[in-house]
């Protein structure tokens, strides 16, 4: 347990303060629960059915990857989103690995790319390791486009 201690009434002048006492499961909290504290990555997941949540388990990223066992061609890809930056790595049924930059573009691809691979690369994303994700042997575009014969 740990006590907050926060002014009551700033504008009066007066010096009233408040004790708030929060849990802290195991390690020393200086914000309240529901505020994130800095430092913390924050990114977050798209499922094949279109839904999103922030900040899940590392440890969820293997099953977010093995729903593309079961998604359909509509819903063909799962992604991991770096909310600070805006890089996504989008995963695809066909074993597309897509890297790209949601407001500015500039998509990139790796194929094929192993789930062990593809888990490598989100906890990267999701450290922030930008720089080094861009370093990586990406091919420029969603897909490539060699002409047919």
């Amino acid at each position: 347990m740990k006590d907050l201690i926060e002014p009551l009434d700033a504008a009066s002048g007066a010096a009233a303060y408040s004790t708030t006492t929060i849990e802290v499961g195991g390690s020393v909290a200086d914000a309240p629960p529901d505020e994130p504290e800095i430092g913390d990555a924050m990114f977050s997941v798209i499922h094949s059915d279109g839904s999103g949540e922030e900040n899940p388990t590392l440890d969820s990223l293997s099953a977010l990857y093995d729903e593309l066992q079961s998604a359909d061609r509509e819903h063909g890809d799962v992604a991991v989103v770096h909310e600070d930056t805006g890089w996504s790595l989008s995963a695809h049924r066909d074993g597309r690995l897509v890297f790209e930059h949601l407001g500015q573009g500039g998509e990139r691809h790796m194929f094929p790319v192993s789930k062990e691979r593809v888990l490598e690369l989100w906890r990267r994303l999701i450290d922030g390791d930008i720089d080094g994700l861009i370093k990586e042997p990406w091919r420029p575009g969603y897909v490539d486009r060699s002409p047919s014969n």
